[in-house]
């Protein structure tokens, strides 16, 4: 998969119906949580990249913002800026692409 494969998915998220929109954010939410497990010890309860950590807070409080905007069905900041900056964190916190739309596609389920 490349950076098209992102692209149709923001196209095709740009398409949706706000119901659809908030599913997909929140099946966005939950994978960026799974990358951001990146950053903190494994059975531990230290972060190893506080930086990013931080980073991925920041990225995980807009998509909320951006959901809760469709929960409440009102105006807030354009889908067009949204992806702009999505699609801008997603490469600075160097989130693999194709991992993600992969995430995105599939079915939710919780382990």
């Amino acid at each position: 998969m490349t950076n098209n494969d992102w692209n149709t998915n923001i196209d095709q998220y740009l398409a949706m119906a706000p119901t659809d929109k908030w599913r997909w954010l929140a099946r966005l939410l939950f994978s960026l949580s799974v990358f951001a497990r990146g950053t903190y010890e494994v059975g531990g309860r230290g972060i190893t990249d506080p930086i990013r950590m931080r980073s991925f807070n920041e990225l995980i409080h807009r998509v909320a913002g951006q959901q809760l905007q469709y929960a409440n069905l009102s105006d807030g900041r354009p889908d067009m800026v949204f992806c702009e900056m999505l699609t801008l964190a997603l490469n600075e916190l160097g989130v693999d692409i194709p991992t993600i739309v992969k995430m995105l596609k599939e079915p939710f389920h919780l382990p």
